[in-house]
């Protein structure tokens, strides 16, 4: 016969139920992290040179949010779609950018730890999606004094172009080398780097191209 306040230990059988019904609670209790610490909502700061440019923001073709003059915030649902950003200003050329949505770390966190069911949750809610939190635009003037001044404007937006696309696919090869080294993934996102700075230089081509040079006087 056992003491009154002593406590029985659990059988071995007992024990593995245990475990099994925590292993199975799990996902549930930690399936909303993304969602109850990110939210579903973000701030963006919207800026352009020169600034006082009037932009839209538009996603799926319908109008989300706009900016009187930038620069300026808006808030944006998170989403896995792209976010158009068109500026305007008088005396410049019309110029689009683009956000582009990616993983939070908080996403990474709910696979290891929430499971299938946390990352179904925050996918479905938007939370697992991030937009960069800022954008900036360059408003080419639609005139310009030389035709050596416009060459030598648009020579140095390109050059910015390709720094920033060079940059970010070294950040992404020491990540991978911090991870699982060059793999197949890491390949997949330099070639989109390497899609959008390409798009970047049509673009910019095609405004050095739309952009008059004064009548000589």
């Amino acid at each position: 016969m056992r003491p009154r306040d002593s406590v029985e230990a659990p059988s071995e059988g007992k024990y593995v139920k245990f475990r099994l019904a925590v292993a199975l609670l799990a996902p549930l209790w930690l399936a909303n992290c993304a969602t109850v610490v990110e939210g579903t909502d973000q701030s963006v700061l919207v800026s352009t040179d020169p600034n006082g440019a009037e932009c839209v923001l538009k996603r799926d073709g319908t109008d989300i949010a706009a900016v009187a003059s930038t620069p300026g915030t808006v808030v944006v649902g998170k989403s896995k779609d792209p976010i158009q950003v068109g500026c305007r200003k008088p005396g410049y050329i019309d110029t689009t950018g683009y956000l582009q949505s990616g993983f939070q770390g908080m996403t990474f966190g709910n696979i290891l730890l929430g499971g299938i069911i946390g990352v179904a949750i925050d996918a479905g809610s938007g939370a697992m999606h991030e937009y960069p939190p800022n954008i900036k635009l360059f408003l080419p003037p639609e005139e310009f004094p030389t035709p050596e001044a416009r060459d030598a404007y648009f020579a140095e937006r390109m050059a910015a172009v390709r720094d920033d696309a060079d940059a970010a696919k070294k950040a992404i090869v020491d990540k991978c080398s911090e991870t699982e080294g060059e793999n197949k993934g890491c390949k997949s996102q330099q070639a989109k780097v390497d899609v959008q700075r390409d798009s970047q230089l049509a673009a910019l081509e095609a405004q050095r191209a739309a952009a008059r040079v004064a009548p000589a006087s």
